[in-house]
């Protein structure tokens, strides 16, 4: 799709390079796009590398992005120019901005202890400050860590020598949505000097394990709170390891070949980037999860973008029943609605009416409690109305169904996979 970057940063010439469309803030709003706000804060200490490898990536998506590199106020460089760090932000400045997602990348202070990493609590402060805002985060190795660290206490054991190479990691929660596509395993490159045991995930703190290796350990991990930690490195070049190899070697630190990485473990030989395809996968999945509940459109997959906004109606209880009343019609149909549930003996708690310009409406309702079947009773009386399309139920915020309307008002179709196409089927449970 499209991307922004900062004016002047070498990223932009290699996206170009590679057919990735790279957009002026100014042009992209001119094009009628919506792009999400994505916050880059970038610790690696080559940092034109990784702000290529991370825009790649993100820029290579259906998503449309604007991407701001920031860094905490604290950080000091001796590796990048300073010419270079002024294309970056300080986060005091940006902080009150909207945004819609953050990654932090890792940093080569693993084996230190966090609180005497000299930006530490301006760390936290970001890390809180996506938190407070419900900003989808993904963290990536060392920041991986520090985020686990700074919410929920968790440690990190060093390991007796570099894990190093490309190991194969196994889906552990195959439904979940950030893994579409994956398959049942994925190669990755890993380089750390240290790790994150499930073990030490607190139980109450709601993680789900998505990925791991018996020969790695973890490498992917979520949360309830939208927050996705990558212990490892998919978003590495081909050539990544065998730079940080041959630098090890020059400088005679103790460094084993890295795993599964040469050719016929050939140094000489170069590498195959296997795991491309995964990385690519990955970050179309996130963002595309950041999108639909940053831009909800109602006439895409109507019952699953009513679950992303139905938490706009308010005045319901803790036992409750919802619907979705579609209708193709420039005739307002919530005359007729409300007269049908006055005739069942029902008052709406709460009600929202969409219009959208092509006359189509929507109006979601949220009734009170209901008997065994009422919320399904209910709706097949609104979908007898005239010009309604289509209505959606559920009970407590579970999805219960799908019903087709008038066949003569039917709007185009808008399948949602699980759900009937035919017109009077029963519904299905979901």
């Amino acid at each position: 799709m499209s991307i922004t970057l900062p004016a002047g940063l070498p990223a932009r010439r290699a996206l170009l390079a590679e057919g990735i469309e790279v957009l002026s803030r100014e042009e992209l709003g001119g094009s009628g796009l919506r792009p999400l706000r994505l916050c880059l804060v970038n610790l690696m200490p080559s940092k034109a590398v990784t702000e290529t490898q991370i825009a790649r990536l993100v820029g290579a998506t259906s998503i449309p992005v604007e991407l701001v590199l920031c860094l905490p106020d604290s950080y000091r460089s001796r590796s990048t120019p300073v010419d270079h760090l002024a294309l970056y932000q300080s986060w005091s400045k940006i902080r009150h901005e909207e945004f819609h997602a953050l990654i932090v990348t890792g940093a080569p202070i693993e084996t230190l202890p966090f609180e005497e990493v000299t930006y530490w609590s301006d760390l936290c402060a970001i890390f809180d400050w996506a938190r407070s805002r419900g900003m989808g985060s993904l963290y990536l190795c060392w920041a991986a860590q520090a985020a686990l660290r700074h919410f929920h206490g968790v440690p990190k054991h060093g390991l007796p020598e570099k894990k190093f190479g490309i190991f194969r990691q196994r889906i552990t929660s195959p439904g979940a949505a950030l893994l579409r596509g994956f398959g049942e395993e994925f190669p990755v490159p890993v380089s750390r000097h240290t790790e994150v045991r499930a073990a030490d995930l607190p139980a109450e703190a709601g993680f789900t394990v998505l990925a791991a290796s018996p020969d790695s350990g973890l490498c992917l991990v979520g949360d309830r709170n939208r927050t996705v930690y990558m212990f490892n490195h998919l978003e590495y070049d081909a050539e990544t390891l065998r730079e940080e190899y041959l630098r090890d070697r020059s400088a005679d630190k103790p460094v084993g070949m890295p795993q599964s990485y040469f050719p016929g473990d050939d140094p000489r030989r170069m590498p195959v980037n296997v795991w491309q395809p995964f990385a690519h996968l990955l970050f179309a999945n996130w963002l595309g999860e950041i999108y639909r509940r940053a831009w909800p459109r109602l006439a895409d997959e109507p019952v699953i973008e009513w679950a992303l906004t139905a938490a706009r109606l308010t005045g319901g209880g803790v036992e409750s029943s919802d619907l979705l009343i579609s209708a193709a019609s420039s005739e307002d149909i919530l005359p007729a609605v409300l007269r049908a549930l006055a005739d069942a003996g029902i008052a709406p708690q709460a009600l929202k009416v969409h219009w959208r310009p092509d006359a189509r409406q929507y109006i979601e309702l949220r009734l009170g409690r209901l008997h065994d079947g009422g919320a399904e009773r209910i709706a097949r009386r609104l979908s007898a109305l005239r010009a309604v399309s289509k209505v959606a139920f559920r009970t407590n915020g579970i999805l219960g169904g799908w019903l087709i309307g008038q066949p003569h008002a039917a709007e185009p179709d808008a399948h949602v996979p699980g759900l009937p196409r035919a017109a009077n089927a029963p519904p299905e449970a979901a």
